[in-house]
């Protein structure tokens, strides 16, 4: 620490040449990223299946826009304006093409000269000036277009915008959706269109992420100000805290874009974070100086020496456990979660670094004069006599303690594992307000694509395997599993019907017909865009039009499938989800054994570093259940209430026991020092919370307010989050206050 502060000027401006290179990093570091892509690492199986379906079938990427027209879809003034609207759309870079009513194509039977002829072509090449009724007939009547680009009314029609295969990264995606809105406001008017899909959905996660990390850093700081100052009413130590803060939040988004990551709907969380971690440093830096006796030094500078002497391996080892309860977010499979874990770890190293560098800086300017921390002596008694009655009551609070963690236990055999996409976003929030006009005025919108891949020789033409896909695709429908669906059939179906007005079922049973047939039809779509086998003919892709569900029922819808495809195919094939909907559940499948195998990871590196500070094993024990209490506490109240064990509250268990043992650590570590003095439990206890008491009351309310802040997040799983972690405080609190005096009286 002499070094330290001998040397404060050099270290300081390090931190400030530090703080101007990383200043290249943080517009990186802000710029939101929530595509589905990046929550899985590069290597895993599963992204490189879904690359080789976008390589074999092209790009599952799409947004829905649907509006509806009063006074009907098929007019001369509608299908122009879809016209505009479409060829506005395709001009954007990023954008493949438009699917609508007026460039889909259908099969149509033409005569020339007493000549039938069929072609596979739009409805609308010819001009757009007249729709007579027979096209409006034909239109309406036609499987490629009724329910899957318009609905049955003739009110409500869709256009499905494809995006670019490859190379669409996320910045990219952030300035195609506002411009796809601009035209639709141009040609529709504002308010009278809705998008839909994964895209939207991480666009909409992209705004939110991007607000509730301005907001949450603003009111961070905001909340810092004020309880600095109430709780010591010292402009120094306000300043202290200040430059702490920010700096740690500086270093750490600067390492963070230095990687080249962005915000996602994890990291946002990363600044209310950090300042409650380096508030907490500080405040256990201040209570220290401010209750070392001013006339045993020489001068300041002197006693802040001596005070950061004495406080730093119990901050040390504090910091270490709070950074182990992040990462053992490594042990997760899903990225986000990982790079969650890593970067707020790295915020708590630089809160304890950039604590003791400032302190060393500014501590020495700080003149107490001798005064007495009245306040502070006052709430210390406050905390020491309540120690006193609780080893009066002990069995009254022995009792309350067993009472609350078995009901806690109950409540944890109720927990249920599920996300819904739609569920982060506040009603009022455009994306579910688009979603539930979609869902009202033209039913399920979602696409999820199935490969079908034959076991043998045999491929998709096979009559055998075109008569199964479908009784596959009927079935679909019937289970509702599915609004309808699209396939290489559904074409085919159609044709049978306008070439030969006969059910294709029947054309396929006639073997001299049949091959006629195909042959057509082959000849006839052979160079079309849609992709709906591969190229050896082994593999065909379904889109089932669904509802946007929640991952248990997407895998419910899923197993289903599967069991019809086993039936109907009589495992002649097999049947694979792919694309965002696969990415999805997968994501979800990961969620509960990341939050366990994090939380005994890390157990057991807390206890490890519990019995390397304080050198007991009984000591290590007991530190151990005091702080997988608050643990056991918020699980109980997540399984009692209506939030899902999701993607975010998976994570809170080991971070919540990382923060947890920070206090812990130093009502241990002083209790120890104590009773090396040969003082008695009781004694040991009073003196600890006489001095430790204030701290832990005051970084308590730190964490409870800090936490609370996360209540105004727009995301509803940060605002789970933020509940959750208020659960676990007022947890944390009663186990280091009374848990622990229990405990320490029970085992001496």
């Amino acid at each position: 620490m002499r070094f330290l502060i001998n040397y404060r000027l050099v270290v300081l401006a390090i931190v400030v040449g530090l703080c101007i290179y990383g200043s290249n990093y943080i517009p990186i570091a802000m710029q939101p990223n929530n595509d589905l892509e990046v929550w899985f690492d590069k290597s895993d199986p599963i992204l490189e299946a879904y690359y080789d379906f976008q390589k074999e079938f092209g790009n599952d990427r799409i947004i829905t826009l649907a509006f509806k027209e009063t006074g009907g879809v098929l007019t001369p003034a509608c299908i122009k304006k879809i016209k505009r609207i479409e060829e506005g759309l395709e001009q954007l870079e990023g954008i493949d093409r438009v699917l609508s009513i007026v460039n889909v194509k259908d099969f149509r039977k033409l005569t020339k000269d007493q000549t039938i002829s069929y072609q596979f072509t739009s409805w609308f090449n010819e001009g757009l000036d007249t729709i007579t009724p027979a096209l409006k007939r034909e239109i309406e009547n036609s499987s490629l277009y009724e329910n899957r680009l318009i609905n049955k009314k003739g009110d409500v029609t869709i256009l499905v915008i494809h995006f670019e295969s490859f190379g669409l990264v996320h910045d990219k995606m952030d300035k195609i959706i506002p411009r796809i809105k601009s035209i639709c406001n141009k040609e529709l008017g504002e308010d009278n269109f809705h998008l839909g899909g994964a895209d939207i959905i991480d666009f909409g996660l992209n705004e939110l992420s991007r607000r509730d990390f301005i907001k949450f850093t603003g009111l961070s700081y905001l909340v810092m100000f004020i309880l600095i100052a109430l709780f010591y009413r010292r402009t120094m130590y306000l300043i202290l805290a200040f430059l702490i803060a920010f700096t740690t939040i500086w270093l750490t988004f600067s390492i963070y874009g230095f990687f080249g990551n962005g915000l996602n709907i994890f990291t946002v969380m990363t600044p209310t974070i950090v300042i409650v971690i380096s508030l907490m440093v500080s405040m256990h830096i201040f209570n220290e100086f401010e209750n070392s006796n001013t006339n045993e030094y020489d001068n300041q500078e002197e006693k802040a020496v001596n005070c950061l002497k004495k406080i730093v391996s119990p901050c040390f080892y504090a910091a270490l456990t709070t950074m182990i309860g992040f990462l053992s977010l490594l042990t997760s499979s899903t990225a986000v979660i990982k790079e969650f874990g890593w970067l707020s770890a790295v915020g708590c190293f630089l809160a304890f670094v950039m604590a003791f560098i400032w302190s060393a800086v500014l501590l020495p300017y700080v003149n107490i004069e001798g005064e007495k921390a009245n306040r502070s002596h006052n709430l210390g008694q406050a905390v020491s006599n309540f120690s006193s009655f609780i080893l009066e009551k002990s069995s009254v609070f022995n009792f309350l303690s067993i009472f609350i963690s078995i009901v806690a236990i109950l409540g944890i055999m109720n927990i249920n594992i599920d996300m819904d996409p739609i569920g982060f976003f506040p009603k009022d929030h455009f994306v579910a307000k688009d979603h539930q006009f979609m869902e009202d005025n033209w039913g399920d919108y979602y696409p999820i694509d199935i490969v079908l891949q034959t076991e043998n020789e045999s491929q998709i033409n096979n009559i055998a395997i075109i008569n199964a896909m479908i009784n596959f695709d009927a079935q679909i429908v019937e289970n509702n599993l599915a609004r309808n669906t699209f396939s290489y059939v559904k074409v085919l179906e159609r044709f049978a019907e306008v070439r030969y007005n006969q059910d294709l079922k029947k054309i396929l049973l006639n073997p001299m017909l049949n091959k006629y047939f195909l042959k057509s039809f082959n000849r006839l779509v052979a160079n079309e865009s849609d992709i709906l086998i591969s190229e050896d003919q082994k593999k065909a892709r379904i889109t089932v039009t669904g509802s946007i569900q929640s991952v248990r029922a997407l895998e419910g819808s899923i197993m289903e499938m599967n069991k019809i495809s086993d039936e109907v195919f009589n495992n002649t094939t097999s049947l694979q989800v792919a694309g965002y909907p696969a990415l999805f559940v997968k994501i979800m499948n990961t969620s509960f054994d990341s939050m366990k195998s994090s939380l005994i990871m890390a157990l057991l590196l807390v206890f490890i570093i519990m019995l390397l500070l304080l050198r007991n094993f009984k000591i290590a024990i007991i530190a151990i259940i005091v702080n997988i209490f608050p643990v056991i506490i918020m699980l109980g109240f997540l399984g009692f209430s209506s939030i899902n064990l999701d993607l975010a509250t998976c994570t809170i268990a080991a971070i919540i026991l990382g923060i947890a043992i920070d206090d812990t650590i130093h009502i241990l570590y002083r209790y120890q020092r104590e009773k090396r003095e040969g003082l008695s439990v009781e004694s040991a206890l009073k003196i600890t919370h006489f001095h430790i008491g204030r701290v832990v009351v005051l970084t308590s309310l730190l964490l409870f307010v800090g936490f609370s802040i996360l209540l105004l997040a727009s995301l509803k799983t940060v605002f789970y989050f933020g509940l959750l972690s208020i659960i676990s405080v007022i947890a944390v609190f009663y186990g280091d206050i009374i848990l622990l005096t229990l405990l320490l009286k029970k085992w001496k």
